[in-house]
């Protein structure tokens, strides 16, 4: 995989919502897809997978990995996202957003805010739980800034004052945009990516760097104290790149292991999106899955 360009790499990929399609077929798994309209930005497909688009169902959305760049990577990561939805009493939806680098910042921001907007003329907020990973969580954090204050080139969403998400969650998220942390250092032979990878990502994706909504840690303590989200869970490995990243941001947002309400989870000897490869080796005890399940199961609670 090293040895192939990028660009080709994901070409020779099936898309995201090719992969939705032929995960739901193959198991006979009833799915609607939805185009939604994002703020002059392109278009972007939304799946409901037990559910419908018109339904008042309680749903977790998801936000795929991929640095922006490639599209959702397996059927594995939609399995364990339904079994995760399921364990919190919700049905799974999932949003295809347009790569990089035909959409840069913030087109997939606009995106993940069309897609919300879609599920809250049904739903209200506290029907929903959002989260992802890698990019996925970082437009989690996104999304959750533009709740707290809108982006200057999107409109706000529907939601009030005292509206709140149910949960949102971030797997191994990026949250910082610059590859200058300790661990990058001292985890570069453990990891699965590095900070080549990391500023290549930056370079076709084109984050405004200042901006909280892309690069979360930009926002300071009173900013996030207003987080409009019930429960959040921050998933790292201890043998990432990001950890250095995420820790700082879960300081931040006043996440702390074993916290109730904000919730951070590093596991040990544990590398990036170690979820998913756990689940294509059909491991499913590994501590980055058990974190999200076990959380999963206090959302239904």
């Amino acid at each position: 995989m090293t040895g192939l360009p990028k660009m080709r790499m994901r070409d020779e990929s099936p898309t995201t919502g090719q992969v939705v399609k032929g995960y739901c077929e193959d198991r006979k798994v009833p799915y609607e897809s939805v185009q939604v309209e994002s703020d002059g930005f392109q278009s972007a497909t939304v799946f409901f997978i037990d559910t419908t688009a018109s339904s008042s169902d309680d749903v977790l959305l998801y936000f795929h990995g991929g640095g922006y760049m490639f599209p959702l990577s397996t059927p594995n990561a939609l399995e364990s996202m339904r079994k995760m939805a399921s364990l919190s009493s919700r049905k799974l939806v999932v949003l295809e957003y347009t790569l990089a680098p035909e959409s840069k910042y913030p087109g997939q921001l606009a995106q993940a805010v069309a897609a919300t907007r879609l599920l809250l003329q049904t739903r209200k907020l506290s029907q929903l739980v959002i989260g992802g990973d890698s990019a996925g969580g970082n437009l989690t954090l996104g999304l959750l800034a533009h709740m707290i204050a809108p982006h200057p080139s999107l409109e706000a969403l529907p939601i009030g004052d005292s509206d709140q998400l149910a949960g949102a969650f971030g797997i191994s998220a990026r949250t910082a945009i610059d590859a200058s942390t300790p661990s990058y250092t001292y985890n570069a032979d453990k990891d699965i990516i590095s900070a080549a990878s990391v500023r290549e990502i930056g370079f076709h994706w084109r984050p405004d760097r200042e901006h909280v909504w892309a690069v979360p840690i930009k926002g300071d303590k009173a900013f996030w104290r207003r987080v409009k989200a019930k429960k959040i869970l921050l998933v790292v490995g201890a043998d990432e790149v990001y950890l250095d990243d995420v820790h700082e941001f879960a300081q931040i947002i006043g996440a702390e292991e074993g916290g109730a309400s904000r919730q951070l989870t590093i596991c040990p000897d544990e590398v990036h999106d170690q979820w998913v490869l756990d689940m294509a080796m059909d491991i499913e005890d590994g501590h980055m899955t058990t974190a999200l399940m076990g959380w999963a199961r206090t959302l239904s609670a």
